[in-house]
């Protein structure tokens, strides 16, 4: 509570920006330059929808049925992110959806429009727990795809930390190793 930040975000991985960060957060596998990794951290991501899109759908919606919903797919400018097909292929599914339903070029904007019961998106378990929690979401599967490595907490390369920033690293530590993956679904 004692520290102010300023909080910038970008598409952009920390790699290809020129910005000077103290810290930075990203999914791990995108450029990353010469910083330094501090740590990184688990997180899942799994089918989610707006309980009104679930109960329009079916209660007992099964893998094979997932085609036949409107999937929300997010199209970022280069594929380092996990979209619906490499999804399918890590759960075993013996069907691909391609580009089937809407695309989005945010994320966040494609997990609103879940939100507003557009559709099924995929969402990462970190991002998505809050609304997980009271309800806005749910999750139509067991099926996850887990990462141990997913995320990736880094320091500008040249600099060390300050005792602020230190904190801050500590405290994301704290949060984000702290996350479980593997929570039932509650839709089931």
């Amino acid at each position: 509570p004692q520290i102010e930040l300023r909080l910038h975000s970008t598409l952009a991985a920390i790699g290809d920006e020129r910005e000077r960060f103290d810290v930075a957060v990203q999914t791990l596998g995108r450029a990353s330059a010469d910083h330094v990794l501090l740590f990184s951290a688990p997180d899942e991501v799994f089918p989610v929808c707006s309980p009104a899109y679930f109960d329009s759908i079916c209660r007992r919606l099964t893998l094979e049925e997932l085609p036949n919903c409107r999937l929300l797919h997010y199209e970022p400018s280069r594929q380092d992110f996990v979209g619906w097909d490499q999804w399918l292929e890590y759960v075993g599914a013996p069907f691909r959806v391609g580009r089937k339903g809407m695309g989005f070029n945010s994320f966040p904007v494609m997990m609103q429009a879940a939100l507003e019961g557009h559709g099924v998106a995929l969402g990462w378990g970190m991002t998505t727990r809050q609304m997980l929690e009271d309800g806005r979401l749910v999750r139509l599967f067991d099926k996850r795809l887990a990462m141990t490595d997913a995320l990736g907490v880094y320091k500008w390369h040249a600099n060390p930390l300050s005792p602020a920033a230190g904190l801050l690293v500590q405290w994301l530590q704290q949060l984000l190793l702290e996350f479980k993956p593997g929570v039932e679904s509650v839709s089931a």
